[in-house]
């Protein structure tokens, strides 16, 4: 179960004697989310255990009973009830519970956030609380989200996924703003917010780089430079995003009726022979193959237990 949903991990529980486990899964368009609550155990990722054709993404987890401990990056914070840590599988981590806990633990690709494996050090193992600035806001979503997810169809996933991956993406700013001495985390503070504005001007066929500094007050090479250093560029990051927000319309039931060229302009690609171009350079299909072939999220809510193998002693390798 941890192979699939986490990839290559080293898991070793605390309890020589049981283990029991339950995680439920869901996918939120691009963010996946596991509710897990199991006893004691850690999960690592030694140096040994890295593999570059994995994908890399950041996990988030919020602590609902119980307490983890991500050490990453040089740095461990410990994270108890209502509070968050995240980690980044792109390096070597460990994740470690020392009680039976219920833990809420987001998925999500770096693309979907907008920032580079190597900026997300200035992030990873530190305790986000509950109790100001935006995980004020994030953490009572996550709360009920646990309660709630199995009530979501594909539609409505989608959209909250977007939601929650915004508001992530708000918290990383904050906090990397408030590193105001070191002149890196303000550009990469400042990429986030100009992202943010990215996204909801997505509609705007006018909206390019160009119209993108002018909003930020920067000229456009100083925009491509902060885009650069998180391996981007302002062009492909609109490109990406409109045609997710596209893809994302075709797998919803409610659109089927609407147009694929429609669906195209609702996102600012208003010509159709574009749009198919680079939808299929992205997806591998056309926009029309895409929707006719009916690929849907995964359904969500989906709950698998996990038992321990009887007679298993060593340490897993997942």
């Amino acid at each position: 179960m941890v192979r699939l949903n986490c990839g290559r991990l080293r898991v070793t529980r605390r309890n020589e004697d049981k283990f029991h486990g339950d995680m439920t899964l869901a996918r939120l368009g691009s963010v996946n989310t596991s509710l897990i609550t199991a006893d004691a155990h850690t999960v690592a990722r030694p140096s040994g255990l890295t593999c570059p054709d994995e994908s890399e993404f950041v996990y988030v987890c919020q602590v609902l009973a119980g307490s983890a401990t991500v050490t990453q990056d040089d740095r461990a914070s410990a994270a108890g009830p209502g509070e968050m840590v995240m980690f980044d599988n792109a390096r070597p981590f460990t994740l470690s519970m020392a009680a039976r806990f219920r833990m809420m633990v987001l998925k999500i690709p770096h693309r979907a956030l907008g920032v580079a494996p190597m900026a997300t050090a200035r992030l990873t193992a530190r305790r986000l609380s509950d109790t100001r600035g935006v995980a004020a806001l994030l953490s009572p979503l996550l709360i009920s989200l646990a309660a709630h997810m199995g009530e979501l169809d594909p539609a409505s996933a989608q959209q909250v996924g977007c939601s929650i991956a915004g508001l992530i993406t708000t918290l990383f700013s904050e906090h990397l703003r408030r590193d105001a001495d070191d002149p890196a985390a303000v550009r990469q503070a400042q990429l986030l917010r100009v992202q943010a504005s990215a996204r909801e001007r997505l509609r705007d066929p006018q909206l390019c780089p160009r119209v993108l500094a002018e909003k930020h007050h920067i000229s456009v090479r100083h925009l491509q430079k902060i885009f650069q250093e998180q391996g981007l560029s302002p062009a492909s990051f609109i490109r990406d995003e409109r045609l997710s927000r596209c893809a994302a319309d075709l797998h919803d039931p409610r659109l089927r009726d609407v147009p694929v060229a429609l669906i195209g302009e609702r996102w600012g690609l208003t010509s159709a022979s574009h749009f198919s171009r680079l939808f299929r350079e992205r997806f591998g299909v056309t926009p029309q193959e895409y929707r006719r072939l009916g690929r849907t999220p995964e359904r969500v809510g989906r709950t698998m237990p996990m038992h321990e193998p009887v007679g298993v002693r060593a340490p897993l390798i997942a």
